[in-house]
């Protein structure tokens, strides 16, 4: 019994490098900001991806809208974080240089999930 089916592979393969930029920018905003909430938007999208990886094995075929908003909602919070951070960072600012490749990065993962889920690829 196989892990991951061949599908699920190629869906991670397409951001496997956000899969390793996700949790170490979450780790980053933790240890300069000792909280939370202000470092939650890489393992918010970390966990709107995997949502995606597990759930494209049961929508082969026109899946309803349902399988889709545990995808937007992580993604709305994962921005929604990256907002919060800006306002209540209270260290260096600098720090938030990196929010320009998290942006994109968020948008990215979440349009692969997306297809991944809906199994119609661009």
């Amino acid at each position: 019994m196989e892990l991951l089916s061949d599908y699920q592979v190629s869906v991670i393969r397409q951001v496997w490098i956000l899969l390793l930029y996700y949790p170490l920018v979450s780790v980053i905003y933790y240890a300069n900001s000792k909280s939370v909430t202000q470092s939650a938007h890489g393992v918010l999208a970390l966990a709107g991806f995997f949502y995606a990886v597990i759930a494209c094995e049961f929508t082969e075929f026109a899946p309803p809208d349902y399988w889709y908003w545990p995808i937007y909602i992580c993604a709305a919070l994962a921005l929604a974080s990256v907002l919060y951070s800006f306002k209540a960072f209270k260290g260096k600012k600098v720090v938030h240089l990196i929010h320009a490749v998290t942006l994109v990065s968020v948008l990215l993962s979440n349009f692969v999930a997306l297809m991944a889920v809906s199994h119609d690829w661009v």
